[in-house]
């Protein structure tokens, strides 16, 4: 890839076409192409665990997760094809536990280029198990802050992706009752 820099996360190579700090950056911050206001995550390479692709079960939670998605249309399509892409080309990967992020437990990380990074579970003492489906909406939530270039500064509570995930996933909960009746 041409202008590429080579950067290892987590103990495997990744490729972007972004542009990178220097390798030997403590905490190097990916920049989106310009004018867009898309601040994607540093990426903490102080992770203990590494991270591995994804299991089936996840896997193929994602593949009906975009299915879905793709099927409703509107916003949830446009990031259901992030989401695709991200998965196809192998750029989702699972971590075991959560970590920190500036002080923050997160569950995910994405970069602008479509590399992401989902948590399994909570804690490695195994107080706090995720779901498939809780991995399956940080795997949403990430993507919606790809497709629709939503920087990272949320506010407890009123992140616009999670605003875009909960809509679809109503939408499908809405969908549901429909055809009870």
């Amino acid at each position: 890839m041409v202008g590429a820099r080579w950067l290892v996360v987590f103990g495997l190579p990744v490729v972007g076409a972004c542009a990178l700090a220097p390798a030997t950056a403590a905490r190097p911050t990916l920049r989106a192409p310009a004018p867009s206001t898309f601040a994607p995550a540093r990426i903490n390479r102080a992770m203990p665990e590494p991270a591995v692709p994804l299991p089936g079960d996840i896997a193929h939670a994602i593949e009906s997760r975009v299915a879905e998605l793709s099927r409703r249309g509107g916003a949830c399509a446009v990031y259901a094809s992030v989401m695709e892409r991200s998965y196809r080309e192998g750029r989702i990967l699972l971590r075991p536990f959560m970590w920190r992020v500036e002080g923050r437990l997160v569950s995910g990380q994405a970069t602008a280029d479509g590399n992401m990074v989902l948590a399994r579970d909570i804690d490695p003492l195994n107080v706090g198990l995720r779901t498939v489906d809780e991995v399956l909406w940080s795997a949403e939530h990430e993507s919606a802050h790809i497709a629709f270039r939503i920087a990272n500064d949320e506010v407890a509570g009123q992140d616009p992706a999670d605003r875009y995930v909960r809509e679809c996933r109503n939408a499908e909960y809405a969908e549901a009752e429909d055809g009870r009746r």
